[in-house]
This record gives C-alpha cells, structure tokens and sequence, in this order.
C-alpha cells in the first residue's frame, strides 16, 4: 500500500487492518477498516510480523531493511584444502542472503582475496563483483549485504579465493526464493 497523494491529491486512502482490542500479545484479533488522507498519517518506519510467527521484516525511515527472519533458506556448502571455485545457482528467481566462511587457521600471506561475483546469463559485460575480502588475518567472516541480492533464474554467483596456502575452510552461502 503506498500513502501518497501526488497523483490524486485529497484522494482517501482506505486502510484495512486487524488491531488487538485487548492490547495483549495474542488475540482475539478483531478487523478494523477506517478512512484516512494523506494528512493524517505519516510513516517513520514499519515493520511487518505475522502476528503467531516469527516471520518479519522492518524498514527504518530511511528506507533501510533493518531485519529479515527467513525460515525458506537454502544454502550451498563446500569444505576442503585447496582453491575455492563454487557456483550459486538456484535455478529460480532468488536473493542471496548471506555467506558465512571459517578457515582453520588465517590465511596467511599471499593467501589472495576472496570474491563474489554476480554470473549473468547474459554475458560477462554484465557481470558484477559483490564483494571482495582480504583474507589474510581472517578465520571466521560472515556476510550479510545491506539487503538482498537478487539472482534470476538464468543467473548465478561464483564464489572464488586462490587459497595460496592451502587452508582447510568450511563455507556455505545462503539463498531464498521468493
């Protein structure tokens, strides 16, 4: 629902919601559908719950996407000694979410960067690094982006680090479809 009015100005917005009469954490949830104008109402920020779940989302006022509960994550997972080489893909439309990697000692040096790179089927001009990380002190990294990466079904991502000293990690790379 967008509260704006620069198209039709005046123009009531109708809003239909559930509010708790009893202002307690459970119901009974009652519906309440009121008129209100653009004058009325101003959004700072919102939060979207599932009022008997865990599942939500909150924006701040300035449009950033403070929290994410997903329980429809995949991930792709690899353990080993040698280079990192991995490929991300989904095969339907979905948001990479986050990536989590441990090394059982630093990398050391010389060790190279990890990177992740956006793999667009429609050719390598398109291509984008999401991300690259010195891995020379690292052991544990973890990887949230500011909000979800959206890979389309013909996309993918590749996940690649030299490892020039032959660390032993354990990685996994999360990813939701929606």
């Amino acid at each position: 629902m967008i509260f704006n009015d620069e198209n039709a100005p005046g123009f009531p917005i109708i809003v239909a919601m559930h509010i708790n009469p009893t202002g307690g954490a459970e119901g009974p949830w009652a519906p309440w559908t009121g008129t209100l104008s653009v004058g009325d109402i101003e959004i700072g920020a919102v939060e979207l719950k599932n009022h008997n779940t865990d599942d939500r989302v909150a924006v701040s006022a300035t449009h950033e996407l403070l929290t994410h509960n997903r329980k429809d994550m995949t991930s792709v997972a690899n353990s080993a000694a040698g280079a990192i080489a991995m490929a991300v893909t989904p095969g339907v439309d979905a948001y990479i979410e986050q990536m989590t990697i441990h090394l059982s000692v630093a990398g050391g040096a010389a060790c190279g960067d990890l990177t992740v790179t956006l793999d667009k089927n429609i050719g390598a001009p398109y291509n984008t690094v999401l991300l690259t990380q010195d891995m020379v002190a690292v052991v544990d990294y973890l990887w949230i982006p500011p909000r979800p990466i959206f890979i389309g079904a013909l996309d993918g991502a590749n996940v690649a680090w030299a490892n020039n000293n032959g660390v032993t990690y354990g990685i996994e790379v999360y990813w939701s479809a929606h």
